[in-house]
């Protein structure tokens, strides 16, 4: 039925954009500036309904075990759903932007995917409707009716079919529209092609494919370990890799680069809440994580002032995770290790990239008093949140209320981590159900400032520099 359902809607609506196109609007130019503007927004709804998917409860996204994973059944439908992810990295950029070679991964790539997607409908369903799937259904005050209409098997095949139906959509039409041919005869949009292509399927893969081609691993991801030093070093050598192979590209291509990165950042932090779960500790309010929407937003909007806050403060709120990582010491490819390492990195190397391609003013000391501006309202905004949150998880004896934002709310937590912090600690006092820790959570304010400001100082000395290198170079070719 899902079949048949699916093919008659999209021969209807592909017909009749057709017949719209041929014969009543025949060489209009309002109707392709109407269409246009109606792809465009298609995209913005498919990318939204895609994240809201992804916190819908699906079985498959869960931590397994080398028993659980068996034969190779489950590696063959990992890498399916690794590359049903492209579409959503792809068609916003092949869309909205005017490059050829994500128009040919849209339309010749794209397309294909949607096609064995759907033809793996019955597998997916079987995920998508398991009571053992998280995300919302991992929220613990949710009513049964709602979880148990979250896993109803007609909601989940309408939605199912819904953006899997823009998905295949937006690239043909995309092709007809603009009359899309990929080039066969330019050996350069063949190379991009298969160039690019591996690096999009890299950026974008989900957090939980790893642990299904790999196992979990032997090597534990520990806490200055080898595979934390191994991280650091890889970082490092993305960001000095993408930055020279891009520095002298046009602007929008720089643009798209970013684009790629924060739109995988995006769509792999938002694969914790199926993966994991869903609870007030995961809400995207510690700085990494608010960081990974206010990336897509600067990119989006070019606002400098977003921008700033997260080249200054979400990149030393990184540098602190870098330092101070908070792993499960769980195998190398467990997938809360590998959303913590794909997270971080890109929160790091985004802005910092966006920052050395030059896409926005210098930093001044407008920018510093801006960042510290924003930087204290986050801190009282998620201080407050956290303790009125912590209160109720108190009264109501309900865990799913436990916040930890910036690691000064849970004593527990911070001293296993860094045992000196219980004295600090020990330093509290109570009104009503609300716990005050004052001492420790000032130390974490001023601390974290201070850092700030040194960065900020560490990047001017950085323009000195380069403008110094600068100067010799052109009195050297005088």
């Amino acid at each position: 039925m899902f079949y048949i359902l699916f093919s008659t809607i999209f021969i209807i609506l592909l017909s009749t954009y057709l017949i719209l196109k041929y014969t009543v609007f025949k060489n209009s130019e309002k109707f392709n500036c109407v269409f246009n503007k109606i792809v465009k927004i298609s995209t913005i709804i498919y990318c939204s309904l895609t994240l809201v998917k992804i916190i819908l409860p699906d079985s498959f996204t869960l931590s397994r075990s080398a028993e659980e994973l068996g034969g190779g059944y489950f590696q063959s439908y990992a890498i399916l759903r690794w590359f049903e992810c492209l579409p959503f990295i792809v068609l916003p950029i092949a869309v909205y932007s005017k490059n050829r070679t994500f128009k040919n991964i849209a339309i010749y790539v794209c397309t294909i995917i949607s096609i064995v997607s759907i033809i793996f409908y019955s597998s997916h369903m079987q995920f998508f409707t398991s009571p053992d799937g998280r995300g919302l259904n991992s929220i613990s005050v949710l009513s049964k009716g709602f979880k148990a209409f979250l896993l109803n098997s007609t909601f989940r095949s309408i939605y199912f079919g819904i953006y899997t139906m823009l998905q295949l959509l937006i690239p043909i039409l995309l092709a007809v529209q603009e009359k899309h041919i990929f080039n066969f005869k330019d050996k350069k949009e063949i190379g991009l092609f298969f160039l690019i292509l591996p690096f999009l399927l890299a950026s974008c893969m989900p957090i939980y494919v790893p642990q299904y081609l790999f196992g979990y691993s032997n090597i534990k991801f520990e806490a200055f370990g080898l595979m934390h030093i191994l991280w650091i070093i890889y970082t490092i050598a993305m960001l000095v890799v993408l930055y020279f192979i891009f520095r002298k590209k046009e602007l929008e291509t720089k643009k798209i680069l970013l684009f790629v990165l924060a739109l995988s950042l995006i769509y792999q932090y938002c694969q914790m809440f199926g993966a994991i779960s869903i609870n007030v500790k995961r809400f995207p309010l510690q700085l990494c994580n608010i960081g990974a929407f206010l990336i897509l937003i600067y990119l989006i909007t070019m606002n400098r002032k977003i921008f700033n806050f997260t080249v200054i403060i979400n990149v030393v709120g990184v540098l602190f995770a870098l330092a101070m990582p908070d792993l499960e010491g769980e195998g190398l490819f467990y997938l809360y290790n590998m959303h913590f390492v794909f997270e971080h990195t890109n929160v790091l190397v985004i802005p910092i990239l966006t920052l050395m391609f030059g896409l926005f003013p210098r930093l001044d000391k407008t920018a510093l008093k801006h960042c510290l501006i924003g930087f204290v309202i986050y801190f009282v905004s998620v201080w407050a949140i956290g303790t009125m949150f912590n209160a109720i998880a108190v009264a109501t004896g309900n865990s799913f209320y436990q916040a930890n934002y910036m690691f000064m709310f849970l004593p527990e937590v911070a001293i296993d981590f860094l045992p000196f912090t219980k004295v600090l600690f020990d330093i509290n006092f109570k009104v009503g159900y609300a716990t005050f820790y004052p001492i420790i959570q000032l130390i974490i304010f001023v601390v974290f400032v201070l850092v700030c400001i040194m960065m900020y100082f560490a990047i001017q000395l950085i323009y000195i520099a380069i403008d110094k290198a600068k100067l010799k170079k052109s009195k050297n070719l005088l």
